[in-house]
């Protein structure tokens, strides 16, 4: 695998370049692609690297060796293309730039307060805490259990039972979605009301600890990371405490993956547990969660070449006619491809299929085959990433602030091979135009439109609206 390392390697160094440059800059151009950036960075080129050199061959979330050296090196090939096509527009960003838009109907850069804010902003605010736990409520009764047997149960019990409603359950989990709406303003507001901040969070970390969907701590990350940037008046900076969230949220995923692969209620292992943990950490790093974008990535790449899997533009159709109703494309619009890629494992059971996607890799080769991967990857990948960052930079609207605060948690999920995340950004747009829609539009925006100092000779001021 040394030719297949060392285009990982390469694109580490390319990537980490990039990164540098960006951070350089404070990242006022370019937020979305800087956090695209370090994302992926750690998930497709540092952890594969870890388990490469130290590990030899990944596991195959089949469970058998994946040691044919063709696929590391469509792998490295498709990894470098696109760290080639980052680097590039990482340096073609430059020094200095736009800030994010001031006004009384955006995030005011340096003064983002309460009392700075428009009405439509502490509208959506209060609504998006709200929405948290009545998503759970929502989720619970879509199980069909209580809380209690919630708490004793094991994961997706509620569908071996079969009285749980699919429809309840999402919705639940999309309205639970707007914790990142929540968290991103709660930070720019020095979290004004405390009981909402305590429902909201511990309705989500309720799901977290006692359900096991982890996501939810990466949504509660995202509007965290996003919140301290536009605090910081659009740009980010060396911060003890963006790291030290960052690093419990790390620390917490890890622990949780223990709780799922360890059987504490046995009593072996309970009396071995300084054995079991020990014995696990290697396992959980091959075989778990933190390497399974690169083996899931991998094993889409196997079926691809060697088996001729390919479901075309898959991913480019499925995104395209999201809106409209399978019924309605006449077959154009396919079934998901993570969906599609557990049937190839024989994981169509209800608790599984649709819970093994691809990985981001694996999405465009089983969307345009192995060899158009490289190029189709940087080709769609990039542009988007520059479309987010020029209306994060730039837009006035509270839309921004759901796109910007569900942006690395959509990316996480995204990553993995699954399409949802997309839909969770969608979702929380939605919420927030609805939320300006019903808002009663006065003249005056109930936010401090004095002039900051900083803005003299800016007429910007005087232009709400979208941008």
């Amino acid at each position: 695998m040394l030719l297949s390392n060392t285009m990982l390697v390469l694109a580490m160094l390319l990537l980490g370049a990039g990164l540098a440059w960006q951070f350089s800059n404070q990242v006022r151009r370019s937020p979305c692609t800087f956090i695209w950036g370090a994302v992926f960075l750690v998930l497709f080129v540092a952890f594969p690297l870890v388990l490469n050199l130290c590990f030899g061959f990944g596991v195959s979330i089949r469970g058998d060796l994946l040691s044919d050296e063709a696929h590391y090196l469509v792998y490295g090939l498709v990894i470098l293309v696109f760290s080639i096509a980052y680097a590039a527009r990482s340096f073609l960003v430059g020094r200095g730039g736009d800030r994010p838009a001031t006004g009384p109907t955006g995030p005011a850069v340096g003064r983002t307060g309460w009392h700075a804010a428009s009405r439509v902003e502490k509208n959506v605010y209060l609504v998006s805490g709200l929405a948290v736990p009545a998503g759970l409520a929502l989720f619970v009764q879509g199980t069909g259990m209580s809380l209690a047997e919630l708490m004793i149960a094991t994961r997706f019990e509620w569908f071996v039972r079969g009285a749980a409603s699919g429809l309840m359950i999402n919705l639940g989990m999309y309205a639970m979605s707007t914790v990142a709406i929540f968290t991103h303003y709660d930070i720019r507001f020095g979290m004004r009301f405390k009981w909402l901040s305590v429902l909201a969070y511990g309705s989500a970390l309720f799901i977290v600890f006692v359900i096991g969907d982890r996501k939810w701590l990466f949504f509660i990350a995202a509007g965290g990371v996003s919140g301290l940037y536009d605090t910081w008046g659009g740009a980010f900076r060396r911060s003890g405490r963006l790291a030290a969230g960052l690093l419990t949220v790390a620390v917490l995923v890890f622990m949780l993956q223990f709780g799922r692969a360890i059987a504490w209620e046995d009593a072996a292992a309970r009396e071995h547990a300084g054995e079991v943990v020990g014995e696990a950490i290697p396992v959980l790093f091959t075989e778990g969660d933190a390497t399974y974008f690169y083996r899931a990535s991998l094993d889409a790449i196997r079926v691809n070449m060697d088996e001729g899997v390919v479901f075309p533009l898959a991913i480019v159709r499925r995104i395209l006619l999201l809106p409209l109703p399978d019924s309605w494309t006449f077959g154009l619009k396919p079934e998901g491809v993570p969906f599609l890629f557990s049937d190839l494992f024989d994981a169509g059971t209800s608790l599984r299929r649709g819970n093994m996607p691809p990985g981001l890799v694996g999405l465009f080769v089983l969307s345009f085959g192995w060899w158009l991967a490289p190029i189709m990857m940087a080709a769609i990948l990039m542009p988007v990433l520059a479309l987010a960052d020029r209306f994060v930079v730039r837009s006035r609207s509270p839309v921004r602030a759901a796109l910007f605060s569900t942006f690395p948690a959509a990316s996480v999920l995204l990553m993995r091979g699954s399409t949802g995340g997309i839909y969770f950004l969608f979702f929380n747009m939605a919420i927030v135009l609805a939320v300006m829609i019903v808002s009663p539009r006065t003249s005056e925006s109930g936010a401090d439109t004095r002039r900051d100092p900083r803005d003299a000779g800016s007429d910007r001021l005087r232009a709400p609206g979208l941008r």
